[in-house]
Order: structure tokens, then sequence, then C-alpha cells
């Protein structure tokens, strides 16, 4: 699924959102906000109508973001998500 918020005719926020796994039960959502945008409440109704659209598709809407990544933690939760963990994943060759 592919979701926008526009101001008038111009485009300013899209997100998306697809299963893990043919049929998996999580559904990955993102959004990106034109730079120009930003702090208008647009990603947060991409993100809620994208989490509305995945429940009633039988889909558990998960939110992933960087920790560090400060305005996507609070996105999230404005957005109704609350954080259940974090996931490291180790890098090829890593051998720390």
């Amino acid at each position: 699924m592919v979701f926008g918020a526009f101001e008038g005719d111009t485009l300013v926020a899209v997100g998306s959102s697809y299963p893990f796994e043919e049929d998996g039960a999580l559904a990955d959502m993102g959004v990106v906000t034109h730079p120009d945008h930003r702090g208008h409440g647009h990603a947060r109704s991409v993100i809620r109508a994208l989490a509305r659209a995945a429940l009633a598709a039988d889909h558990e809407p998960q939110y992933r973001c960087q920790i560090d990544n400060t305005a996507s933690v609070k996105l999230a939760s404005r957005s109704g998500f609350v954080s259940i963990g974090t996931w490291d994943l180790p890098l090829p060759g890593d051998t720390e």
C-alpha cells in the first residue's frame, strides 16, 4: 500500500506498508516528508491511514526506525505506536 498527503496539489509526504512475507502477519511501514513541510502532521496522517488499512487487511502494523532518529521516534509515538524493543544485527565480517 502507498498513501500520500497533499497540500493543495503538492504531494508533501508519502508512506508505504507491506507484509514481511507473502502470508505474514506483520506489515512494515515507513514514511518520508518533504523537508519544507515537516512538522505539520502530514507524516502522522499517512502513518495512521496506513495502520488502519493494514489492520483492515488483517495485518499487524509495525513502524521501524533508527533509534537515534528522534523525529521518527516521536512520530511513531504520536501515531499511537509503542516501542517493544530494539533489533541488533551484526555486520558481515564484524568480529566484536
